[in-house]
């Protein structure tokens, strides 16, 4: 059966400007085309010392660079999910993991921590995930490449966040067999404005961010940005009574906009993060009133620094955009903790045994890419471009002992290099046949270079006779994606579409193969390919103050990623499962009148695991359920603006009312289908007063106090009649937040 190999961590990291106009969206970032959506503008578009509440609601075209190049979401002949940068103040999602959790038809299990959470789009992706490079979603943040491991923060002081669903092979390549999420922060703008927002609630909750952006020179703009939040952990050190840890984060960014003439401009992009002591939440179950771990205090930390720098130059040509990007990332990531917990071994033992590991990691990634693609007023789009990619990344293991058990091939000093260099052509182009009738084709294909090369050194308690082993290999790889598509306008108001794509998932070797502790090789795992079908509608009736989208799909994929972990031998590999995944997503946004505005989505996914490897020793059989993934999921919005008359110092006020939920059904926990995850409602709530530069706003989340699993994994009896267990990562409960904003 698959089991993490440190018995303390998830299987996946084993050793194992609040404004009321955001109000407004009614879905909270859960449509695929959400009309107020379209006003989610730089605030250069508004009044510098006007609060973005004050704009009035006007449905227009929504705007996108999903395809690389400007154009209206409309004419995408996929499903796209556009999270404005308002509407992410408003939800206050400061990751995108909060930020898109709650979105029907994306699969998230989730450990709490910083690096391990696993994406599934429509039920496309990893079973668990292998490695660092096993990423299904790719994130592109400002034209820079990262995978799900960096998807922690990334909210701050955006523009808008694009949830491309399906196979995105074509345009952003490697790792985007179930998606991708493209980000766009906020940038420099013509007058001098800014704004300053603070935020305070339950558990020693605490935010703190703001911008200031305007001219520098007569060519030259600029924009900083910043955020610091804090809060206690929700779960509590079972042994002192003290939140597990104290989460912080900072992020800083800093942008210039260079514009020498009408045609030409250049963006540089600086940001730093640091994230520090979110934790890994492996809490036995049930959690009861307050979730506590049983670990040895100040056993656990987990912190992550990440820097990125990125350039890119555009050109207006007369028949064309040219684009020129260049960008580097350097990712540290520091943990370590128990390999046990002790209620869940005092339970199946019946005693907490004494062991503790850590992890260093860092990953130094470079991207460039040159492109060429159409003007946004031209009748044809296209792009087309070449890419070159680099990663160079080491996962080390310190500091490493075990007193239950001196033998486990982690009681050791263990060093693992992986290095990925690719090259890529590509292009796409949507081609008008007729008025009503638009083709789409697109391909792409991608050389890729891997390595691999590992120590393992024994530990002095370690009893092993061999005491070094080495490891090493390379793979080779060239692949080609694709998309094709037909989109039809069956009336002004309503178009169709019927896409096919190929996405592809290159192979790799497993983070923490033990094979080398018996002087073994740890074999790389296969690539992983998915064909995928979808039929949709996109529409927006009366005056576009009704929007009705929706969209059936059939995935099929071969040779996706399981990591297995043998409880006698301590031996882990990964293996290859075949799933399929078939459904129906529903979405529509309806603007009644008299301020209010209500909106829903719907989601239906039958994802299965179809093909089992016949030495797979996994205890996974055909036509299990894919884990992390619910049958069904919904969400049911309403939103209410209200002018006031002028009171005390409150000038042309406006409150803001808005309640949410969101339903997430049954899924589950792990390939075996040993254990669910119950389905459950989250009900969020917020009230907020807008004047002209300010905003003050109550914010509840979680009204029904549901302590749902974000993931769960089963341990069976390891004796004879003994009892079971299991570990999961409790949500936060009930909480409660009051904020200001002011903008100048």
């Amino acid at each position: 059966m698959t089991r993490p190999i440190t018995l303390f961590r998830p299987p996946t990291r084993c050793p194992t400007a609040c404004s009321a106009r955001a109000l407004l969206v009614p879905i909270a970032g859960l449509l695929t085309v959400a009309p107020a959506q379209a006003q989610d503008t730089p605030r250069a578009e508004t009044a510098a010392a006007a609060s973005p509440a004050q704009a009035p609601l006007v449905l227009e075209t929504v705007t996108v660079t999903a395809r690389r190049a400007q154009e209206d979401i409309r004419d995408i002949p996929f499903s796209v999910t556009v999270v404005g940068g308002d509407e992410v103040e408003a939800r206050g999602t400061t990751t995108l993991e909060n930020t898109f959790a709650s979105t029907p038809g994306v699969g998230l299990l989730s450990y709490g921590d910083t690096d391990s959470a696993n994406i599934k789009i429509r039920g496309v992706g990893s079973l668990n995930r292998v490695s660092g490079d096993d990423s299904s979603v790719i994130v592109y943040v400002d034209g820079m490449p990262a995978g799900v491991s960096d998807i922690s923060a990334q909210t701050l002081d955006v523009e808008r966040l694009e949830l491309l669903k399906g196979p995105q092979g074509t345009l952003y390549g490697r790792n985007s067999e179930a998606g991708a999420i493209n980000i766009t922060s906020r940038r420099p703008t013509d007058e001098r404005e800014g704004y300053i927002r603070g935020e305070v609630g339950t558990g020693a909750y605490r935010l703190t961010e703001g911008a200031v952006s305007g001219p520098i020179v007569d060519t030259l703009k600029g924009r900083l940005a910043f955020r610091y939040t804090g809060m206690d952990s929700w779960v509590e050190n079972a042994n002192t009574g003290e939140p597990l840890t104290e989460p912080e984060d900072v992020a800083v960014r800093g942008t210039l906009l260079w514009e020498p003439t009408d045609e030409t401009s250049l963006t540089v992009i600086a940001n730093h993060e640091a994230m520090t002591e979110h934790a890994a939440l492996t809490v036995m179950r049930p959690y009861g009133e307050a979730p506590v771990a049983d670990v040895p205090d100040g056993s656990i930390s987990d912190n992550k620094w990440n820097t990125r720098v990125s350039a890119e130059l555009t050109h207006d040509l007369p028949f064309a955009v040219a684009t020129l990007f260049s960008g580097y990332t350097r990712n540290d990531y520091y943990t370590e903790g128990p390999f046990y917990e002790g209620r869940l071994y005092d339970t199946l033992i019946g005693m907490s045994p004494d062991g503790q590991r850590r992890y260093q990691m860092g990953r130094d990634t470079f991207n460039e890419e040159l492109r060429l693609s159409s003007r946004p007023e031209d009748d044809i789009f296209w792009v087309a471009g070449a890419n070159y990619f680099r990663s160079d990344r080491f996962l080390d293991t310190r500091d490493a002992y075990d007193t239950y058990y001196p033998g486990n091939p982690f009681n050791a000093d263990i060093d693992r290099d992986f290095s990925v260099e690719s090259y890529a052509l590509f292009g796409e182009i949507t081609y008008p046949l007729f008025d009503v009738l638009k083709v789409t084709a697109g391909l792409r294909h991608t050389w890729e270079h891997k390595t691999y090369d590992a120590v393992w050194r024994a530990n002095d308690t370690n009893p092993s006779a061999l005491r070094t082993a080495t490891d090493s290999d390379t793979l080779d790889d060239d692949y080609t994606t694709g998309r094709l598509a037909l989109a039809y306008d069956v009336t002004e108001e309503a178009t169709v579409y019927g896409t096919y794509a190929r996405g592809y998932k290159s192979g790799g070797w497993n983070d923490f193969g033990s094979n080398i502790a018996m002087g073994q090789a740890d074999p790389a795992y296969k690539a992983a390919v998915v064909d995928s079908y979808e039929i949709g509608v996109k529409s927006e009736w009366l005056g576009g103050d009704l929007t009705v989208n929706g969209a059936v799909f059939w995935n099929q994929t071969e040779d996706d990623h399981l990591f297995i972990f043998d409880t006698t031998t301590f031996s882990t590999l990964a293996r290859n499962f075949d799933t399929e995944s078939k459904g129906i997503e529903l979405d529509a946004s309806w603007r009644i009148g008299h301020g209010f505005t209500l909106g829903g989505s719907l989601a239906y996914i039958d994802a299965t695991i179809t093909k089992v490897p016949a030495t797979s020793g996994s205890g996974v059989s055909e036509g299990n359920a894919v884990p992390g993934v619910p049958e069904w999921g919904w969400t049911l919005s309403l939103t209410h603006e209200q002018e006031l008359p002028d009171f005390l110092v409150f000038k042309d006020p406006l409150l803001t009312t808005s309640i949410r939920n969101q339903y997430v059904g049954v899924r589950p926990a792990a390939p075996e289908n040993t254990l669910d995850l119950p389905s459950y409602n989250k009900l969020d709530f917020r009230l907020g007063l807008s004047t002209v530069n300010a905003d003050v706003y109550f914010r509840a989340d979680n009204l029904l106090d549901e302590r749902y699993d974000t993931y769960a994994y089963y341990y069976p009896a390891m004796m004879a009649g003994g009892p079971d267990g299991s570990m999961g990562g409790p949500s936060r409960g009930r909480s409660f937040v009051l904020g200001a904003s002011y903008y100048f």
